[in-house]
């Protein structure tokens, strides 16, 4: 009887074994198959793990330290009229004063002959070759708000430009006008001569005061 229950008990143990393998799946028999391979996906990749020394550990602590605390100069402008008064306001309460400084300048009034706004760079080009066949010396604009444009010359009042205008017209200039390029007058240059990232964050939250002219890397 022993023997029996023994051979009964290998055989169950057979049988298990080629149904845990799998060789009888074809037949519909077997255990569940696993078929998420996301999960192994997921799995932590023991290979990719460092340890890293404890100097190593330390060392790198203290370059993200130093790059939370790092100081940058940083400037923006110009501001004139009420645009300076109220950024005077809010630096003072943003930063300390001696992180930032305002470099002001009086700008004389200016006015100018122009020719423009043109459509394109390339228009405005061969404006420029049109007056030099004729003669005429111009220069591109300088200033934003006046490009893609032309200046036939720039004046310090409005009389000495009408002038200059009158002696183009028998020339064959016919488009050109006379315009106030700067009223003149106080301006200034924010410049934040060494902050921190958060420190430039509270600047930078002053959008208001700003004038829309963003802070821009020293050269």
């Amino acid at each position: 009887m022993a023997r029996v229950l023994v051979v009964v008990l290998l055989l169950a143990n057979g049988l298990y074994g080629v149904w845990a393998s799998g060789w009888l799946l074809p037949w519909g028999w077997g255990p569940a198959q696993q078929t998420e391979p996301e999960r192994l996906v997921q799995q932590i990749k023991p290979e990719a793990v460092r340890l890293l020394p404890k100097k190593e550990l330390a060392t790198e602590k203290e370059l993200a330290t130093e790059e939370a605390n790092a100081t940058h100069c940083w400037m923006a402008g110009p501001f004139s009229g009420d645009e300076l008064a109220a950024l005077r306001g809010a630096l003072s309460v943003a930063l300390p004063a001696k992180l930032w400084k305002l470099d002001v300048r009086n700008d004389p009034v200016r006015w100018a002959v122009y020719m423009g706004k043109y459509d394109s760079d390339e228009q405005q080009d061969r404006k420029l070759a049109e007056l030099k066949k004729m003669d005429i010396t111009a220069t591109a604009a300088t200033d934003a708000d006046w490009q893609p444009g032309l200046y036939l010359g720039v004046f310090g009042n409005e009389g000495d430009a009408n002038k200059a205008l009158q002696k183009f017209i028998p020339k064959g200039v016919r488009t050109a006008k006379v315009v106030q390029l700067s009223e003149g007058g106080e301006n200034a240059r924010l410049v934040l001569s060494a902050v921190t990232n958060e420190q430039k964050a509270k600047v930078d939250a002053q959008a208001q005061v700003l004038a829309g002219k963003a802070l821009e890397r020293c050269p």
